[in-house]
């Protein structure tokens, strides 16, 4: 008998010690917790549900909760007792999970919520619901910030491309305008320089010859920016072929060799041997060597050395052009192949150029899967280094 009733005892304490954890449980939680009967009348509310509504437990309780605090839509539509997704899931004898919904507090305020209803069910049948609730206000706020931040962005971005587009139909259009016009010029110089229309003394040659030059700098100009207008308009489309690249190269050097030696440059070529004819387009490849050239005489003082150089490598092949110029900051390199960027040497010497060649050669190289690099610094002059892939070229086929 004694047995019996310490076990009593024993059962009756566990079953207090339960009671007093549950009971902390929903004394001490963040979210609020209330419970509902199975006709939706509130049976218990803990501190966290009492201090988001407003209300306080004994003030809620074997009230219907739904009309209490559930009772409109966030639009302020009435919702109908019958659509109650808490209720549905109590009669239905299933959990629910919900976060586009308000709950309502006495002051008549409302706070978005994101609520999970937990059926008690007992001998199988649903007695009532447990719902946990958590007030997701700062939530909300930051989605609305971060909403009203990528819809900024999105109308930059928009009127950036606008501006964008309109800066390339601007850049085509006036070249096309430029180039006409500076066409007519340099052939009218032309005449006058061969003497068709006069003799012409050497004073008015040299004047002649003067204006030449700056008309081939602004044709090369125009050319950048016409490239520059196309790249950014349309996909870039190449030509690829079986190209020489050392007879490329040296017809490049041959047309270089005038202004080097202008500036007192001496310009030496290395073909290594070995070379077999590479799959590019030889028009653009020539124009990445050429400027690569040109920038070399540009940014050597008088009486610099060039070296253009052409080997074979490992599945590639490399044009390297090294100069004992100016040399480039190493903190400038990152952007040296930018669009319109000039090195703060070259602004400082006012050596003439756009900034737009070295942007134009990686967009080249690029395309063609290959790669270029600059090894330089300040005062010990530049390497350049265009490394392309050996290509195979396809076989012809045979008409039987």
């Amino acid at each position: 008998m004694n047995s019996s009733i310490e076990s009593s005892v024993a059962r009756e304490r566990r079953a207090l010690d339960r009671e007093r954890v549950l009971t902390g449980l929903l004394q001490s939680s963040a979210q609020g917790i209330y419970g509902v009967d199975r006709h939706g009348r509130c049976i218990f509310a803990n501190p966290a549900a009492e201090a988001m509504l407003g209300w306080t437990a004994d003030e809620l309780r074997d009230r219907v909760l739904h009309e209490v605090v559930h009772h409109t839509h966030p639009d302020g539509r009435p919702y109908r007792p019958e659509d109650c997704r808490i209720l549905h899931a109590l009669h239905a004898g299933s959990g629910v999970r919900v976060d586009d919904e308000v709950f309502w507090r006495r002051d008549g305020s409302a706070f978005p919520v994101e609520y999970t209803s937990t059926v008690i069910v007992t001998g199988g049948v649903a007695q009532g619901a447990v719902v946990t609730f958590t007030d997701i206000s700062e939530r909300r706020r930051t989605e609305q910030a971060l909403l009203a931040a990528y819809e900024h962005e999105r109308v930059a971005l928009a009127k950036l491309r606008e501006l964008d587009d309109a800066k390339t139909n601007f850049l085509a259009t006036v070249s096309h305008e430029l180039r006409t016009p500076l066409t007519s010029l340099a052939g009218y110089l032309e005449l006058l320089a061969d003497g068709d229309v006069g003799p012409v003394s050497d004073d008015q040659r040299l004047i002649l010859a003067t204006m030449s030059r700056n008309a081939d700098r602004l044709r090369a100009l125009i050319e950048d920016l016409l490239t520059v207008s196309h790249i950014e308009a349309r996909p870039f489309v190449l030509d690829l072929a079986p190209t020489d690249l050392g007879a490329l190269v040296e017809e490049v050097c041959a047309g270089s060799r005038v202004a080097a030696a202008e500036r007192g440059h001496s310009l030496e070529l290395h073909l290594d041997a070995g070379l077999a004819p590479a799959i590019v387009d030889e028009s653009h490849l020539r124009r990445v060597v050429t400027s690569l050239v040109d920038n070399a005489i540009k940014c050597t003082p008088p009486g610099g050395s060039i070296e253009v150089r052409v080997r074979p490598a490992p599945g590639a092949v490399e044009i390297s052009v090294a100069d004992n110029g100016i040399g480039i900051d190493p903190d400038e390199v990152p952007r040296l192949f930018t669009r319109f960027f000039r090195t703060g040497a070259a602004m400082q010497l006012a050596i003439q150029g756009a900034g737009l060649s070295l942007a134009i050669a990686r967009q080249i190289v690029d395309e063609h899967g290959g790669t270029i690099s600059v090894e330089t610094s300040p005062g010990a002059g530049s390497t350049f280094t265009v490394r392309l892939p050996r290509r195979v070229p396809s076989p012809v086929p045979t008409i039987a």
